[in-house]
């Protein structure tokens, strides 16, 4: 009787000690569960808060380059309203001081006189400066003799057209260049011009 007691104690402590063991195994298991799907959750916590860093960065990177075209297209608009302004204002100036932007170089002339001295341009070059292209130039031409003394002015006027930026020549010879004709023993010839005619 005594040693059935003994065996029974035995197995209940065995029994026990079983069930304690299954018990801790159970909360160990349980634990790496939890620390598991805490693990998974921070993960995904982790991805989330990537993708919106990098979906705010993009935002970011889309703004930027948007404010750096309207910039751009703004310089480029307002460099083309300056460019329509300042065509407008050498326009005017152009009409208003031909002598400004048209050079004459290469000037030639013809003594016609026989007993006196008479004055007459052969020939002459001239440089159109400005952005526009003209034509029917006309203007006065000074002589002046070798000492300075001035001997007069008399009208020229030039046929024919000179693009922007461009050299033309006109003689008398071809009928470009029509002028009058001064008498005195002049060795200068001081183009001006005072009228043109722009080509838009």
């Amino acid at each position: 009787m005594l040693i059935a007691r003994t065996a029974l104690a035995v197995v209940g402590v065995i029994g026990l000690g079983g069930y304690v063991y299954a018990s801790q195994s159970e909360a160990a298991a349980q634990a790496t569960e939890q620390r598991r799907v805490l693990a998974e959750e921070q993960r995904k916590l982790s991805g989330e808060r990537a993708q919106e860093r990098q979906q705010r960065e993009a935002r970011a990177e889309q703004r930027e380059r948007a404010a750096a075209l309207q910039a751009a297209q703004a310089a480029v608009q307002a460099g083309q309203a300056a460019e329509a302004q300042g065509k407008v204002v050498q326009r005017n100036a152009l009409a208003a001081e031909p002598n400004k932007y048209l050079q004459a170089s290469d000037v030639g002339y013809v003594d016609q006189g026989i007993i006196n001295d008479y004055r007459r341009l052969a020939n002459v070059t001239v440089t159109n400066a400005s952005h526009f292209a003209v034509e029917s130039l006309a203007g006065d031409v000074a002589w002046v003799g070798a000492n300075g003394e001035r001997f007069g002015s008399v009208p020229f006027s030039l046929r024919g057209s000179i693009p922007a930026g461009a050299t033309q020549t006109f003689r008398a010879g071809d009928g470009t260049l029509t002028s009058g004709t001064l008498q005195g023993k002049a060795a200068t010839a001081l183009i001006s011009f005072r009228r043109v005619d722009i080509i838009d």
